[in-house]
């Protein structure tokens, strides 16, 4: 993208274009570069709680993955929610952590956030919405910002979706 970029600013750079065309680029977000994968699904099953990835299938637990994803309690049992709360916030992988609201800011599981913060307050949202780790580090190419990913993304691609300021601006 860059190396076809340069190539129109160098088009534009003709005396004939310089008066006549303007150039605006524009982005809606930024990204980080994934340093590792998880499978949040994968780590809650080997802890003892059992859970499928994307659907329930057979199971309570069900994880819609992502570098953000949710975690969806069949039942919405809130002792299981709490559960998996604090098996979370013990994990050197997992970052910010969303419930459903307690007040205007407090999740209703001590420690987590009110998911109304970030807009995903609503029928279908996860009992628990998670935005992996991130970091401050540079990728190979000097790009600040990295982070854990549980989808299709590779270690090295990069992604967004979550809170970092590197995402966001």
């Amino acid at each position: 993208a860059d190396a076809q970029l340069g190539r129109i600013i160098d088009w534009l750079q003709q005396p004939a274009m310089r008066e006549r065309i303007n150039l605006i680029v524009l982005s809606d977000h930024g990204h980080i570069t994934v340093r590792d994968q998880i499978s949040v699904a994968t780590q809650l099953t080997a802890a003892g709680i059992p859970a499928c990835k994307g659907t329930f299938g057979t199971g309570d637990v069900a994880v819609v993955p992502g570098s953000c994803g949710s975690v969806h309690v069949r039942t919405h049992d809130p002792h299981l929610v709490r559960t998996i709360v604090q098996w979370l916030q013990e994990q050197p992988w997992c970052g910010s952590l969303f419930t459903e609201a307690r007040n205007a800011v407090e999740g209703v599981v001590p420690g987590t956030l009110a998911r109304s913060l970030v807009l995903n307050d609503h029928a279908r949202a996860g009992d628990i919405v998670y935005v992996l780790r991130t970091d401050e580090a540079r990728d190979a190419h000097g790009i600040v910002g990295g982070c854990y990913d549980d989808s299709h993304v590779p270690v090295g691609g990069g992604t967004h979706g979550g809170l970092s300021q590197h995402e966001l601006h």
